[in-house]
């Protein structure tokens, strides 16, 4: 687990009343990353859910990249479903509509 996962689980445990369930569980039902390209994108996905990384091609910024399949080429790691939730059904559910 990534270290600033463990140091909120930590601060969940210390002061439980501070919290109504798994500050994880929050930022996962939140939260929607658009990660940067160099991230561990594996390790990310097991941390928050295949189901909140956005594929992003907001190019010049650091998320985005120039040619966006490149993106795409990063996911190998990812089976063919998990693909397709990164590079367009999670986009389509965070929006609530596909587009036209």
């Amino acid at each position: 687990m990534a270290a600033p996962a463990r140091e909120l689980r930590k601060l969940a445990n210390q002061t439980p009343s501070a919290f109504r369930e798994d500050p994880l569980d929050t930022v996962r039902r939140h939260v929607w990353v658009t990660p940067y390209l160099e991230e561990d994108l594996r390790a990310l996905a097991d941390l928050i859910g295949v189901e909140r990384i956005l594929f992003g091609s907001d190019w010049p910024h650091g998320e985005g990249v120039s040619q966006p399949l490149d993106f795409a080429k990063e996911l190998s790691m990812f089976s063919e479903p998990e693909v397709r939730r990164i590079l367009r059904e999670n986009a389509v559910e965070l929006l609530g509509s596909a587009p036209r």
